[in-house]
């Protein structure tokens, strides 16, 4: 028996790791591989029509320096 709940259920888990693998490629792409994130935020904005991926971000754990980004529309800015 067909069910539209069932394939909810079998499509999350797919888009959720795949949505989750594009998060992590273009973090990558913005701040290199070697930084490292204390925050992640993801939205959705419905004014926009679009997700807004937020992050708090250092390349140098030490220095204690962090900086805050927010990705919208494929563009990211700094905060």
């Amino acid at each position: 028996m067909y069910s539209k709940t069932s394939e909810i259920d079998f499509l999350f888990p797919i888009l959720y790791i795949r949505y989750t693998f594009m998060v992590l490629k273009r973090t990558e792409n913005k701040f290199g591989s070697n930084a490292y994130f204390t925050d992640l935020t993801i939205s959705y904005n419905r004014t926009i029509g679009s997700n807004i991926i937020g992050v708090t971000v250092t390349e140098a754990p030490k220095s204690l320096k962090m900086g805050q980004w927010n990705l919208t529309q494929n563009i990211w800015k700094k905060c």
